[in-house]
C-alpha cells in the first residue's frame, strides 16, 4: 500500500516538475501600409500590389488615388479584380470611378441592364429569370461581351482586349488574326499561295455595315452581277440575295 502511495506521489512531482510548453499569444493580423509620398496613383504603391486599400497606418496623402478603397467601398473582391489584367491595366486612367461603377451596361442576351459594379470580377449572369446567359465587360471597348456569342480576351502585351481567335506576333508586336486554321501574320509576308492573310480586328456592327455597303458598291461599279458569282440559280437563293441587295 506504501508503495503504491509512493509512486504515485513520485509520479505528481514529475507531472509538476516538467517543463511547461510556452503558450505563444497569437500575433495581430498584419494592416497593409504604403511608404507612398504621393498620391498611390500607380500600380508601384505597395497597397496596390497587394490589391489592399490604404488605411491609415500608410504614409500617403488625404488625396489618395488608391482605386481599391473605391471598390473596397462598394463591398468588390479586391483579390479577384487585381487578377483581371483588363480592369488593372484601365483602372488608373478612369477619372470618375465610383460614377463607372454605378453605371447601367446592356446584357444583350435580353436586352436587361446591369451595373457594372456587379460585373467584377468575371462574368455576370443576366438578371432575366429562366436566361443562363453570361457576360462580361472589357475596361478596353467600355461595353459588355457575351461570352456565348463572340470570345474576346485581354493581350497582356497589346494591353488591350482582342478576338478570342487573335494571337500576338513578336515580330511586330501587334496582335493578328490566327484562328482555327493557324494563319500567320501578315508581317511575315505571303504564304505558299502567294496571298496575304487577312488581319481581322474588332469592328463594331456600323463599322462592318459600311464596310460591306463599300464593298458592294465597288462590285456594282465594276458590273458584278450575282449571275457572275457562284451562287446556285434556285429561286430559294435567289430571293435571299435580292433580299441582302435591298437591305444592304
Amino acid at each position: 500500500m506504501a508503495s503504491k502511495r509512493t509512486t504515485e506521489h513520485t509520479e505528481r512531482e514529475k507531472a509538476a516538475s516538467a517543463p511547461k510548453p510556452n503558450k505563444k499569444k497569437p500575433s495581430p493580423p498584419k494592416v497593409s501600409n504604403c511608404g507612398c509620398k504621393g498620391n498611390c496613383g500607380s500600380r508601384r504603391c505597395g497597397c496596390v500590389k497587394k490589391a489592399a486599400a490604404c488605411g491609415d497606418s500608410c504614409k500617403c496623402t488625404t488625396d489618395c488615388k488608391n482605386p481599391f478603397n473605391i471598390l473596397k467601398e462598394y463591398n468588390i473582391d479586391c483579390a479577384a479584380a487585381a487578377m483581371d489584367e483588363c480592369l488593372m491595366d484601365n483602372i488608373f486612367k478612369i477619372e470618375d470611378l465610383r460614377g463607372c461603377l454605378e453605371k447601367e451596361y446592356l446584357v444583350y442576351c435580353c436586352e436587361a441592364s446591369v451595373q457594372l459594379k456587379d460585373m467584377i470580377p468575371g462574368y455576370v449572369r443576366c438578371p432575366v429569370p429562366g436566361c443562363f446567359g453570361e457576360s462580361r465587360f472589357s475596361w478596353c471597348r467600355k461595353d459588355s461581351f457575351q461570352s456565348c456569342c463572340r470570345g474576346m480576351k485581354h493581350c497582356e502585351k497589346c494591353r488591350d482586349c482582342v478576338d478570342d481567335g487573335d494571337r500576338h506576333c513578336d515580330d511586330c508586336n501587334t496582335c493578328y488574326f490566327e484562328g482555327m486554321s493557324c494563319f500567320r501574320c501578315p508581317c511575315k509576308g505571303p504564304d505558299e499561295t502567294g496571298l496575304y492573310p487577312d488581319h481581322v480586328g474588332i469592328l463594331h456592327p456600323v463599322e462592318a455595315m459600311a464596310i460591306a455597303r463599300e464593298m458592294l458598291g465597288e462590285l456594282r461599279a465594276d458590273g458584278f452581277t450575282y449571275e457572275d458569282s457562284d451562287l446556285s440559280e434556285s429561286e430559294d437563293e435567289d430571293s435571299d440575295s435580292s433580299g441582302d441587295e435591298d437591305f444592304l
